[in-house]
């Protein structure tokens, strides 16, 4: 027989809001002046008791109409009872903003959530810094800054904000959709001349030369002379051939939806490749889908942030010394790079590489990565594509340097990937 449990949903005064630390340390954060909220109004109301009681009142969901709450769960929680009070948060339009799964105190976690606004989206569990806000906002206040862990957040400029909060109308981590259907999933291997240039099995080189050859725009990362990684858009073979290969650094998507909007409002033709939270944002963004649009989103273990690489070339090269760098140098082998110099020396980087081990270690992950809301099926983007490991243990016969795995998503992406693979 186990014990009555109690489980207590806390509304939290805005002034006295609760955040994280980088190192999950909670402090007391005073939030009144920049939220722009009358610290006198003050919520202090507290509902604590069985949560089979809660359940049965049915009025405390429907009364946390304040600005935050914290939920917090026993141990002997149960699953199917934490998730009707999570599906109730949410649907009420609250947000999770931390959770805390090291159970502190021992016998307890906890989960707090918050109506979003243009002010917190960046705060958000599931904020993956795509940048939809800032291509959204009317006015250009919103920019993407580095948070205290070295990832794109987006920063409000008050000044400029004029409450609009069509910020947090685009935002894909506030609200995910899932509109694809089950993939049609393909193994696919380029020629020897397309796979020398690419990381695996040449499924981009090949979309975007499909792309190409009929006059669209391609979209894709590229590293940056301060060796950071944007998204950019090319029309040209040396413009794609720059977004080949793997990029493990979190990529700055600028203003590119805008500019696929004015593409496509001009009538272009466009093909866009990025991270499935990437594809989420500029659907988001979009609003709608358009045919003369193809989305290639890409099966990524997590992307690792920007200042972090910053911090390893500071730490280990003299950045004016460096040309380049290639993440996944040699085929079939995941941790390794190769470092290059001005002089035309290469250096070639295993995984006792301290960027590799970090990475590979999963310490540089965020939590929206690790517990990432778009790695999943139904897929974003018109078409996936990634690494197919595991093809050599059920096809042996496949001897071929490099092999793609490549989903089709829907009836779009499958007739655009099958007129760009014919020949094959």
């Amino acid at each position: 027989e186990v014990a009555p449990h109690t489980d207590t949903i806390e509304r939290i005064s805005p002034c006295d809001h609760l955040a994280v630390t980088e190192r999950g340390v909670l402090r007391g954060v005073r939030r009144s002046e920049r939220l722009g909220i009358d610290p006198s109004k003050r919520v202090t109301a507290v509902f604590s008791s069985s949560l089979s009681a809660m359940k049965r009142r049915g009025e405390v969901i429907d009364a946390l109409s304040g600005f935050c709450c914290r939920f917090a769960f026993s141990n002997n929680t149960r699953p199917e009872d934490s998730e009707a009070v999570r599906r109730q948060l949410l649907g009420k339009g609250y947000v999770l903003m931390y959770r805390n799964l090291r159970a502190y105190p021992p016998t307890r976690f906890f989960e707090i959530y918050e109506r979003p606004t243009q002010f917190n989206i960046g705060d958000g569990y599931y904020c993956t810094g795509c940048g939809a806000c800032r291509n959204r906002c009317p006015k250009d206040a919103i920019e993407m800054a580095y948070d205290e862990e070295g990832f794109l957040k987006p920063k409000v400029d008050a000044g400029k904000c004029v409450s609009c909060m069509k910020c947090v109308d685009v935002c894909p981590a506030i609200k995910p959709s899932y509109d694809n259907s089950e993939p049609v999933c393909y193994a696919f291997c380029a020629d020897d001349e397309t796979l020398k240039g690419s990381t695996s099995g040449g499924a981009f080189a090949k979309l975007a030369e499909k792309a190409l050859s009929e006059g669209w725009k391609v979209y894709g990362a590229v590293w940056t002379p301060e060796f950071t990684v944007d998204i950019a858009s090319a029309e040209t073979e040396e413009g794609v051939a720059a977004m080949k290969r793997s990029k493990y650094i979190q990529s700055n998507t600028q203003l590119t939806y805008r500019e696929v909007r004015s593409d496509l409002e001009a009538g272009r033709r466009v093909l866009y490749t990025g991270l499935p939270c990437q594809i989420a944002g500029l659907k988001g963004y979009l609003g709608k889908d358009s045919p003369n649009l193809v989305t290639v989103d890409i099966i990524c273990n997590y992307a690792a942030p920007q200042t972090s690489f910053q911090r390893y070339l500071d730490e280990n090269y003299d950045r004016e010394t460096l040309s380049g760098v290639n993440f996944r140098e040699i085929k079939g082998a995941p941790r390794n790079h190769a470092m290059y110099f001005k002089d035309g020396r290469r250096e070639a980087r295993d995984e006792n590489d301290p960027f590799e081990a970090a990475y590979h270690g999963r310490f540089l992950a965020k939590d929206s990565c690790k517990y990432c809301r778009f790695a999943r099926i139904p897929r974003q983007g018109d078409i996936t594509i990634g690494d197919f490991w595991a093809l050599r243990r059920i096809r042996p016969a496949w001897d071929c340097p490099g092999i793609s795995v490549v989903l089709s998503n829907n009836q779009k992406g499958l007739d655009f990937f099958l007129s760009a693979a014919e020949g094959q």
